[in-house]
């Protein structure tokens, strides 16, 4: 199922799941969280990402996105590419239900004496997403399964005390006989009142759960502690 799925990263699931609901529908979703566009953080370097259609393919390989493709898009590989700010958007987005807020650098904090900060003071507003409540609690279950399940692909990356979330996922890019891997893991925490959401990328890694995942329990633990007199991690 989708829980079991996330948990140890089931490319098989997620292919026929998607061909099931078809590339529209899923195009419009990713769309909604940001992809293949810049997310208008106030930098003037960054890149929109690619989130292809037919006539993207069209102008680039003369032909039209096929079912491989597709089924390569829905697990993160493929012509679909992304910026680690993108993935810790969606990140949050999930970690709070479904509202997809805008970026903003920080540059200080008010007092309580000042006018209050709105949200409406940012040039975007906040997207609701209008996802089904059921829905979204067995994604965020199944990626708190990734880290705290018998099988969870970051088992290893567990922080005692802390109860989070995360995905972790290697995507391969190069030339045939020349492939090279790129490690990721998104995260939430804490798992009940998200305060976090944290993204790691190594390029030329050796795989999400033997490099990403120990890297984001040093956050993890630097973040909300981490136990005293044991042995390093990682």
């Amino acid at each position: 199922d989708m829980r079991q799925a996330i948990e140890r990263s089931c490319n098989v699931y997620m292919w026929r799941l998607a061909e099931d609901i078809g590339y529209a529908p899923m195009r419009e979703t990713l769309a909604n969280l940001g992809l293949g566009q810049r997310t208008g953080l106030e930098v003037h370097f960054e890149v929109p990402g690619i989130l292809p259609t037919d006539e993207w393919k069209r102008q680039r390989h003369g032909d039209i996105l096929r079912r491989g493709d597709i089924a390569n898009i829905s697990i993160g590989q493929g012509f679909l590419t992304a910026t680690p700010l993108q993935m810790a958007m969606i990140t949050a987005t999930i970690a709070n239900g479904g509202t997809h807020h805008p970026l903003t650098l920080l540059r200080g904090f008010r007092s309580s004496e000042e006018e209050p900060f709105l949200r409406s003071d940012l040039r975007n507003p906040s997207l609701d997403l209008g996802w089904d409540t059921e829905s979204v609690a067995v994604i965020r279950e199944g990626m708190r399964e990734v880290i705290s399940g018998v099988r969870g692909t970051a088992r290893g990356a567990r922080v005692p005390g802390l109860d989070w979330a995360g995905k972790t996922g290697t995507a391969q890019y190069g030339p045939a006989g020349h492939r090279r891997w790129r490690s990721w893991m998104i995260a939430f925490a804490p798992y009940d009142q998200p305060r976090l959401a944290a993204v790691v990328l190594i390029d030329s890694g050796l795989g999400s759960g033997i490099d990403a995942a120990p890297r984001m329990q040093l956050i993890m633990e630097a973040l909300f502690g981490r136990p005293r007199g044991g042995p390093p991690r990682g």
